[in-house]
């Protein structure tokens, strides 16, 4: 196993998760807040998912797949390849709905794949210490560290999901699968 497969690795772990989480949600307990100020499910994936798409866009050189696939069309939002939720006001935060799991999941799985292109390409450890510019944040990024706040974002919004779950469904939630 190389070290690119390994990362594909997390990233697949990563979606089975979400998909676990997912699976089976009401759109009511999808986008349920247990507090005005807090986010839902639906939130969190979408915000992880956000990230990821404009992250690997950057570093690729490519248009999010939020625009170029009209995903913000999807979602019943404006194209604005900045709005990832990051920063988003309690009003903002309150009115904010996803259509249902299955487009979320889509959504991601569609994100993943360009995840899995940009992994399996040209990727290679010397270009794993370049610095990348962001557009989003204003300054040059190494890739790796990109790639590895990718992973660690993921994981805890990933647990910030399966958290509210609990919150929504009881804790042995994954039990009842």
């Amino acid at each position: 196993m190389n070290w690119q497969e390994l990362m594909m690795d997390v990233f697949d772990r990563l979606a089975a998760r979400l998909a676990q989480v997912l699976d089976g949600l009401t759109d009511e307990e999808l986008n349920l807040q247990p507090a005005s100020d807090t986010g839902s499910i639906g939130f969190l994936v979408w915000v992880l998912t956000r990230n990821q798409d404009r992250d690997i866009s950057e570093l690729m050189g490519k248009q999010q797949l939020w625009i170029s696939e009209s995903w913000y069309a999807v979602f019943g939002r404006t194209p604005d390849q900045k709005e990832t939720g990051n920063n988003f006001s309690i009003d903002q935060l309150q009115k904010f709905k996803v259509p249902d799991s299955m487009t979320l999941m889509k959504y991601y799985h569609d994100v993943l794949e360009r995840i899995r292109d940009y992994m399996g390409g040209n990727l290679t450890e010397l270009i794993l210490e370049d610095e990348s510019y962001s557009p989003t944040y204003g300054r040059g990024i190494p890739v790796y560290r990109r790639i590895t706040g990718l992973i660690n974002d993921g994981l805890q919004y990933a647990g910030q999901a399966a958290y509210v779950r609990a919150l929504v469904q009881g804790y042995d939630w994954q039990k009842r699968q």
